[in-house]
């Protein structure tokens, strides 16, 4: 998982129609929902928590995907893609 996101965060346009964080979460939820259940269990295990985390950082108690929260929170679509790849970052680290 981590790879990938690396991979659409140095070339956004090849894996995205355009810089959207609304589009990473229908690229995402495409990859996970094309492979065999044990297999996409394995693959997102490094994003396991990042709801929660995004819901921590911004104090947020809603039933809003990390998205939409992210994007709140931020000028546009483009802004919170980037946005999202620095706090998946830091959420990595952790």
């Amino acid at each position: 998982m981590k790879e990938l996101i690396r991979k659409i965060e140095k070339r956004p346009g090849y894996y995205l129609v355009s810089p959207s964080i609304n589009h990473l979460r229908v690229y995402l939820d495409g990859v996970r929902y094309g492979m065999p259940k044990q297999e996409a269990i394995d693959f997102f295990k490094d994003f396991s928590g990042f709801q929660a985390y995004i819901q921590n950082k911004y104090q947020v108690r809603s039933s809003q995907g990390w998205n939409q929260i992210i994007l709140f929170y931020s000028a546009n679509e483009a802004d919170a893609l980037n946005k999202f790849f620095e706090l998946f970052s830091e959420f990595s680290a952790k």
